[in-house]
């Protein structure tokens, strides 16, 4: 029928003879956007602490995710078509979404080989240590156990000469044993230290390369917490225990006694200060509470530990005058772990510190070993 026929140059009956030619169907880009849009939200959602805190990459997920599906939207040139002009025109930037998903598989690549090779190099490490203590204890059980047999045959014979002779050799076996294996005990435990440390200092570099707190740079509640589990599963394999210090800020007080809030410039100016005053690779620092900082401290002798969190309250009191009125105080409890600490224990020993220099001084430090 005439009134059936539609002209040649239709655009939908040139796709519909396309798609009946081809045996495909018409592309839905809904649906295709809809698709790409739940996948990201769905890397972000089952994303691991990496390069980036697992946190981070699933806000910028969510991000990319809404910047595909609704698109950014502006005004049609002016040169357009007339019919078109004045039009909004919706954009979608997806090559930067491929550069972005490019970028952040490979980061999340190379941190697991990085931390696959650490790990496989400690556990090799391990295993050559405990091969050769066997083998070294094996040799010096068979040396003892001659000793041994000699010691009694010695005595069933009763000689009170060879019996003397018998006794002392294993003695003097035993003692240089012992010796030995405390010798090589040492030089395990020294290699042990330094690659553990150095496995440390990666961890440390990996989130020092991920700031989550906003506000003063520092990294955020959850890292710390990955940090100090790790910490204190290794610790007590270091030849020097590590330290916790927990920096509580109080805000000053008021005329009537009330306290006054603690200004959000007051503290970005006093998590400058623990940054500058910990500026070692394998120091972490993090912001753990809404008045309260954190420092994990690893190779320091406890004179060094109580010289660092001097020059802290120095530099926090310098910057704390330049607020008058509003001027915070930072009270700090420092602590060494324990054989045996858990988080908790640890971080309750801490708050104590920080009960007893607040009493003793309002803005001092309290150690406890």
């Amino acid at each position: 029928m005439l009134w059936n026929k539609r002209k040649p140059s239709d655009p939908s009956r040139v796709a519909e003879n396309s798609a009946n030619q081809s045996g495909y169907r018409v592309a839905e880009p809904d649906r295709a956007l809809t698709v790409i849009g739940t996948l990201l939200k769905a890397y972000g959602r089952f994303a691991f602490d990496a390069a980036q805190p697992a946190e981070s990459v699933r806000e910028r997920c969510e991000d990319w995710a809404q910047r595909i599906l609704l698109g950014e939207r502006s005004a049609r040139d002016a040169d357009a078509t007339p019919a078109m002009s004045g039009e909004l025109l919706v954009t979608r930037d997806f090559r930067g979404l491929e550069r972005f998903f490019s970028e952040q598989r490979q980061s999340e690549g190379e941190y697991v080989s990085k931390s696959l090779g650490g790990l496989r190099e400690a556990v090799l490490s391990l295993a050559r240590s405990l091969g050769g203590s066997v083998a070294e204890d094996r040799d010096a059980d068979g040396q003892v156990e001659e000793q041994l047999v000699a010691l009694s045959r010695a005595v069933d014979q009763g000689q009170i000469k060879h019996i003397t002779r018998a006794a002392m050799s294993v003695i003097e076996a035993s003692r240089t044993f012992m010796q030995q294996r405390r010798e090589r005990e040492a030089r395990h435990v020294q290699k042990l230290d330094r690659e553990l440390r150095q496995l440390r200092e990666e961890m440390a570099a990996s989130y020092h390369a991920s700031k989550s707190d906003e506000l003063t740079g520092l990294a955020g509640r959850a890292q710390l917490e990955q940090q100090l589990d790790q910490l204190l599963a290794i610790g007590m394999l270091l030849q020097k225990p590590p330290w916790l210090l927990l920096v509580d800020v109080a805000a000053a007080q008021r005329d009537g006694g009330k306290p006054r809030p603690v200004p959000d410039a007051a503290l970005r100016d006093i998590g400058h200060c623990i940054n500058r005053t910990f500026l070692r690779r394998e120091d972490f620092t993090a912001r753990s509470g809404a008045r309260e900082f954190s420092v994990l401290v690893v190779d320091m002798t406890q004179a060094e530990v109580t010289s660092a969190t001097e020059r802290l309250l120095s530099a926090v009191g310098g910057a704390a005058r330049s607020h008058g009125n509003n001027a915070p105080s930072a009270a700090v409890g420092v602590v060494r772990f324990r054989p045996g600490d858990d988080a908790e224990r640890l971080r309750a020993r801490a708050m104590l510190a920080v009960e007893r220099a607040r009493r003793d001084s309002f803005d001092g430090y309290d150690v406890s070993l």
